[in-house]
């Protein structure tokens, strides 16, 4: 993520605490969606580290960043004033700024957004691993600036999330659509009988595969006092599945139906998912339904779904 000046940052956030009203609204929360707000990109992905496998972490790393994706890493909880003996801040926000594979290392650059206070392990500024060629490829510098590099295992090991903010490319189409959970229509997810209760759109596409980028995003109450006594409304569960029943409404989902969902369903305010929609059977057209859930049946709140696509798609309500 670029560096902002200290003017500017200082700009952008008395920006976004506007926005939501008060600086107590933007105190905690996620660097996904704070990047999503500032951006106008898509949210969804907070992938835990310590669940994840490293392999699959530095696949997703490098897809992300040819994605030209924004990234940032959490380090595990505690309070910003406690640093570990490698000099990670915990309870903290990171930006990771650069994926590089160079021989047999597998590097991230990372910065610390205060400015100051670098990672002290493998790596770090005065690490014996570093080669003058290497400095001299990756622009390596000695100075307490905040930004620093580690090894891929380290950074699974001392960070605790990978948060991805995701750009659509400005080439590609954008569709959106309001709906709400709201009594009979509040199902729940396919654990429950009521699942085709739920509001449902028909997606269609043209004879051609086509590449989208799809999310869900509940109304959030920052900035609004809902409950009366001061505190946020919790995010419900949430999900989006695609499914293939012909453009009907679904009812049940069985497992012939074709079917690629966000998953798992979690507490967070947008949820998303890359998926290719294959045209079938030689039809000039295909539709698939969109399912929006949460998990739990009669969970009540607005939401959004929003589809960037590389070929233009039609939406349309079941």
């Amino acid at each position: 993520m670029p560096t902002l000046p200290h003017r500017l940052h200082c700009w952008c956030e008395k920006a976004y605490a506007k926005l939501f009203g008060t600086y107590a609204a933007i105190e905690g929360g996620f660097v996904d969606e704070a990047l999503v707000d500032i951006t106008g990109g898509v949210g969804g992905e907070n992938i835990s580290l310590a669940e994840a496998d490293i392999e699959g972490v530095w696949e997703r790393l490098l897809d992300y960043q040819s994605a030209g994706y924004l990234l940032g890493a959490g380090s595990p909880a505690g309070s910003d004033t406690d640093v570990s003996d490698e000099g990670i801040v915990q309870g903290h926000a990171y930006s990771c700024l650069r994926v590089v594979r160079e021989g047999e290392h597998r590097l991230l650059k990372l910065r610390n957004p205060w400015g100051r206070g670098e990672w002290k392990g493998a790596w770090s500024d005065s690490s014996p691993l570093w080669t003058p060629r290497l400095k001299s490829r990756l622009g390596w510098s000695d100075a307490d600036d905040g930004v620093f590099w580690m090894c891929l295992r380290d950074f699974c090991g001392h960070f605790a999330s990978l948060y991805v903010c995701k750009i659509p490319s400005p080439a590609w189409s954008a569709t959106a659509v309001d709906g709400e959970w709201h009594g009979e229509s509040a199902g729940g997810c396919s654990n429950f009988p009521s699942v085709g209760s739920n509001p449902q759109w028909r997606l269609t596409i043209g004879s051609e595969p086509v590449a989208c980028l799809m999310c869900l995003a509940q109304s959030d109450s920052r900035g609004a006092d809902l409950d009366g006594d001061g505190k946020l409304d919790e995010p419900f569960a949430i999900g989006l599945a695609v499914v293939y029943k012909r453009g009907a409404r679904v009812s049940k989902l069985y497992a012939s139906d074709w079917c690629r969902r966000t998953s798992p369903f979690r507490n967070s305010r947008e949820v998303s998912m890359d998926v290719t929609l294959e045209p079938r059977d030689g039809a000039s057209a295909t539709s698939y339904t969109l399912l929006p859930s949460t998990f739990e049946p009669g969970q009540e709140r607005k939401f959004r779904i929003r589809v960037f696509s590389d070929k233009p798609v039609k939406i349309e309500p079941l």
